[in-house]
């Protein structure tokens, strides 16, 4: 679908990987590039153990770099999500194997306001933006997996209904 972006999210973040943006709740977090590219890299392969020549070769091609850049860009990225090393949430060290992305997450598409059909018109289909975090002047706390599961099924029906 044209136009079509994806977000991740787990926790209290969205990550979109078009944009190259990481959000925590409604404030950005700012990133640099390469270690938004391994943040991206570990939430794209959620689960699985991603070996740190891999990490080098998808994100540092045709270069040569060391074992402690990549240490260092993982520590970067879990200060970001505010993660810790010895008791992981987000970003999981297996030792002497490379990386893993941990937290339970949920990709979604995000559809973009102007939504023209094929005829140039303006679609009906709903658009889909951010789930209440508050209610009231109170934040909703702790319901990141029933939030992740609500909008699976929501995006889940939107493509049934308007694809």
């Amino acid at each position: 679908m044209m136009g079509e972006e994806r977000e991740y999210t787990f926790g209290a973040f969205r990550l979109n990987p078009t944009k190259e943006q990481l959000w925590r709740e409604n404030e950005e977090v700012r990133l640099t590039p390469k270690v938004f590219a391994v943040l991206r890299h570990l939430v794209e392969h959620p689960g699985e153990i991603i070996t740190k020549n891999t990490f080098l070769e998808a994100i540092w091609p045709d270069l040569y770099v060391t074992d402690t850049v990549l240490a260092v860009h993982i520590g970067k990225a879990r200060e970001a999500l505010g993660d810790n090393a010895k008791e992981p949430r987000f970003i999981e060290t297996v030792h002497r194997r490379g990386y893993r992305f941990i937290a339970p997450s949920s990709k979604s598409a995000q559809i973009p306001p102007s939504n023209p059909t094929s005829t140039g018109e303006p679609s009906t289909k709903p658009i889909v933006s951010e789930a209440a975090t508050t209610i009231g002047s109170q934040s909703l706390v702790g319901r990141e997996a029933e939030l992740a599961l609500l909008r699976e099924k929501l995006d889940a029906e939107i493509t049934r209904r308007y694809q």
